[in-house]
């Protein structure tokens, strides 16, 4: 029997959505029960870093089966200052362990002279011009040298193995070139992806013996061979490739960038590593973040694209390391262990990156593999 829990939605107050100073505003969370313990009596929503806005630090969490969906809410009030205003949440049992996803908000309060004293302060020089880095925007070009160098960290080889499958980590499962996790989600937009392809005896087999079961995130698919032998099985259909492709092409690299053109990031490395860090989890909780740091996006105050992505390595290391820390003080050394060594793969992107090769050029050697560079 294990915790553990997902963030679905925001239901209401999107990120960075703009409240006016000192006004109370009630945030609702969607998570999902997704391990196999009732949530209860003593399981808590935790305020555990940045502002909680005036809300109790700990509100209690919603009775909810494995499985199910519940909406969790907080009073708060937003700060008087402008600016960005985050507060970061996490879900804790009766044991006082913490488990799952971390939720989190995001708000812009505007400056309002009838609450704040001053209005900010302007600066009297006037800001450097921006450094953006040299070239042309093109992802379509230089998606495959990205998604080779991700390959290679998710099954090991750098065209990708759309039949790697390991069932040794939080994700439950998670199979396929790009390593689509049944815990996320993921695996289910693929599956049906591939059904909707595939009429092969296969893929009959699993649509009717464990489509349910996968859309369900049935956590006990973890040790079913049956659905393991199926999977491989459909992993030699052109069918299956081109469904994790297409998911993984809507749902984590278009997504990323998005991100690239908000914060922006011009540079092949630099789609890289928001790719990378999206396909693994956490893009848009370390992004905000490397604002804060830097206190301002690539081309503000003189900020560099090396500099920003320098950053967010950092940031991504620091939150992995973190994650890793929680799991294993809560007795799950497993997924701890796998969080702390999966850091390598910000150490590859700091090569390149310590290289000065922000445009992937040449051949480049990742992991021990060879990757063709960007033409």
């Amino acid at each position: 029997m294990s915790d553990n829990g997902r963030y679905i939605a925001d239901v209401t107050i999107p990120d960075d959505v703009q409240i006016e100073p000192g006004k109370p505003f009630v945030k609702t969370w969607r998570v999902q029960n997704n391990g196999s313990t009732a949530w209860g009596p003593g399981y808590e929503l935790v305020f555990v870093n940045g502002n909680a806005m005036g809300s109790p630090t700990a509100v209690p969490l919603p009775v909810a089966a494995p499985g199910q969906q519940v909406d969790v809410s907080i009073n708060q009030t937003a700060p008087v200052t402008a600016g960005k205003h985050f507060g970061d949440w996490r879900l804790r049992n009766a044991q006082g362990q913490f488990f799952g996803e971390l939720v989190y908000l995001r708000i812009l309060v505007p400056y309002n002279a009838k609450v704040e004293e001053k209005p900010p302060k302007i600066e009297e020089k006037p800001a450097p011009p921006p450094v953006l880095f040299a070239g042309d925007f093109e992802p379509a070009k230089w998606r495959q040298t990205i998604w080779a160098i991700t390959s290679i960290f998710e099954s090991g080889s750098p065209e990708g193995n759309p039949a790697a499958y390991q069932t040794y980590d939080a994700g439950v499962i998670s199979f396929g070139k790009h390593q689509a996790t049944l815990a996320s989600g993921t695996l289910n937009r693929v599956l049906q992806a591939y059904l909707a392809r595939s009429s092969s005896g296969t893929a009959q087999a699993l649509r009717n013996e464990y489509a349910a079961r996968v859309a369900q995130m049935d956590a006990s698919l973890r040790h079913d061979g049956r659905i393991k032998q199926l999977l491989l099985e459909a992993a030699q259909e052109p069918a299956m490739s081109e469904a994790q492709d297409t998911v993984f092409e809507e749902s984590f690299y278009k997504p990323a960038v998005t991100a690239a053109r908000e914060y922006n990031v011009r540079s092949p490395l630099g789609l890289a590593a928001l790719y990378d860090t999206n396909i693994q989890g956490g893009l848009h909780i370390v992004l905000p973040r490397v604002t804060e740091r830097l206190g301002g996006k690539i081309g503000e105050k003189g900020i560099t694209e090396p500099q920003w992505i320098g950053a967010f390595l950092d940031l991504r290391e620091e939150r992995l390391n973190r994650l890793a820390d929680q799991y294993i003080a809560k007795g799950d050394k497993g997924t701890g262990n796998a969080l702390r060594t999966s850091t390598f793969r910000v150490q590859e992107y700091r090569k390149l990156l310590q290289a000065g090769n922000l445009k992937l050029e040449g051949t480049l050697n990742v992991r021990g593999r060879q990757v063709a560079g960007i033409q």
